[in-house]
This record gives structure tokens, C-alpha cells and sequence, in this order.
């Protein structure tokens, strides 16, 4: 079984065609143009990751420590067109699984969501197939 993957970006078209993608090759994406109530959609969706675009406003360093300590069984991507985010040093060493450049080359996304289920599976939390 899938599980949800949330998309956060600011940039609704950016934002809808990774969904689009991602829901082609069979994972459930949902998109989100505001990290407002985040949390609460994590919750109410149990969904597997989160993709954050790091330049979406009010995602900052303590955010995303929040989200991560709030949800720690799921796993946070993030993008960024910047390959240095001083800003978010924090974030990407100890909260964020990984952190892709953008635009976003999706068979390099594919292999990280197979890293997390594989990761999910192997700690229980996805039956194994």
C-alpha cells in the first residue's frame, strides 16, 4: 500500500507538476501551496514524506524542526534551486532526509521515495510484499 506524499511549494504550477509526476508512476501526491496547518495534514493524511520547497514562505530552520520532532515517522525532503542554504545548515544536517536541486530530476526523487519505503518496511511500518 502507498502512502501519501505531501508537495509544499508557493509556486502552485511547480507545485502541481511534481504531484502530476509522482501520481503517474503510482505514488499518491497531494499538493499544498502554503506550509500553514501543515502539520495537522500530516496527520490526517499518516502520509510517508513531505517535499518541501525551502523557499515557500514562513519554512524556516525551526519549522522544520517542529515538523520533524512532531512526525517522526515521516521522512522530509527538501528543494532548492540554491546548492548552498546557509540559512537552512541546520535543517539539511539533522532534519531534512535529503535535499534535492531544482528543477527536479525525478528518477533521482524515485530513488530516494524507494530509500524511504524501504526504511518504512524494514522498521515495520509498511507490510513487507
Amino acid at each position: 500500500m502507498r502512502k501519501n506524499i505531501l508537495v509544499v511549494d508557493s509556486n502552485n504550477e511547480q507545485c502541481n507538476d511534481l504531484c502530476e509526476a509522482l501520481n503517474r508512476v503510482k505514488h499518491q501526491a497531494t499538493p499544498l501551496s502554503s506550509a500553514i496547518k501543515l502539520d495537522e495534514r500530516i496527520k490526517e493524511t499518516g502520509c510517508l514524506a513531505v517535499i518541501l520547497d525551502l523557499n515557500t514562505p514562513f519554512i524556516d530552520n525551526s519549522v522544520i524542526k517542529q515538523l520533524t520532532i512532531a512526525n517522526p515517522g515521516v521522512y522530509f525532503l527538501g528543494l532548492s534551486e540554491n546548492r548552498l542554504n546557509p540559512e537552512f545548515e541546520e535543517s539539511i544536517c539533522y532534519h531534512i532526509y535529503a535535499c534535492l536541486n531544482k528543477p527536479v530530476d525525478l528518477d533521482e526523487l524515485l530513488y530516494w521515495i524507494k530509500c524511504m519505503y524501504e526504511e518504512d518496511k524494514d522498521a515495520g511500518h509498511i507490510p513487507k510484499e
